[in-house]
Parts: C-alpha cells; sequence; structure tokens
C-alpha cells in the first residue's frame, strides 16, 4: 500500500487493524513498526499533523528490519518533507535524493515524494 500509495488500501489496513486490536494480527515487531510508518504516510495524505505525529512517534527505525532500513527512511522523509517548512524542504529533498539514488528504483523520483 505504501509502495503504491494506494490510500483506501493503508486506510483499510489501519481499519481492520485497529478495530480488531483483541487479536494479534501484527505479532511480530518488525511488521508493527512497518504499521507505524504506513499510518503516518496516511496520515499525512490526509494533512493531518496530529495523526501524522501520533503515527510516527511509534515507528522505531532501529526495531525495523536491518536490511529495509534505507527503503524505510524514503517513506519517513515523505513524511517529513509533507509538513516542512519551504527553508527545510531542500534538506528533505535532498537527503530523499541521496537515498533513492543509492537504492536505484526508478519509481522514486521527484514526484513520488509529493504525497498528492
Amino acid at each position: 500500500a505504501m509502495i503504491t500509495k494506494c490510500y483506501f488500501a493503508m486506510e483499510w489496513i489501519i481499519n481492520q487493524v485497529e478495530k480488531n486490536n483483541k487479536e494479534k494480527y501484527i505479532y511480530h515487531i518488525r511488521h508493527l513498526q512497518h504499521f507505524y510508518l504506513m499510518k503516518s504516510i496516511y496520515y499525512a495524505s490526509k494533512n493531518n499533523k496530529k495523526l501524522y505525529i501520533n503515527a510516527k512517534n511509534q515507528f522505531s527505525l532501529e526495531t525495523s528490519s536491518s536490511s529495509y532500513k534505507e527503503f524505510l527512511q524514503i517513506f519517513m522523509l515523505i513524511g517529513e518533507y509533507h509538513f516542512a517548512k519551504e527553508q527545510d524542504k531542500i534538506s528533505f529533498k535532498n537527503e530523499y535524493k541521496i537515498l533513492t539514488k543509492k537504492l536505484g528504483y526508478s519509481l522514486f523520483d521527484d514526484s513520488y515524494l509529493e504525497l498528492v
């Protein structure tokens, strides 16, 4: 859902997990971290800064999959970029470009940095 920016799927996943919080749908810490990151991206796309910050603060890169850290950082940068002031956007965009160039995925172009 994050890679394709399918906000409908993100919303559905959030609703399913949160309404079934008594069951352990997300039992692995790394999956839970991906869920928190996806929630932050979803709320950023809805321009809800309060819920974005709440979800972002639940996310921990250190407890995420070590092999995906740079990949996950891309999504962290997208959220930060979305709410950044104009002068800070340059820094986030430069960091994004360095990471995307290193990873070599053509999907992650300049337009992908924008949430809408």
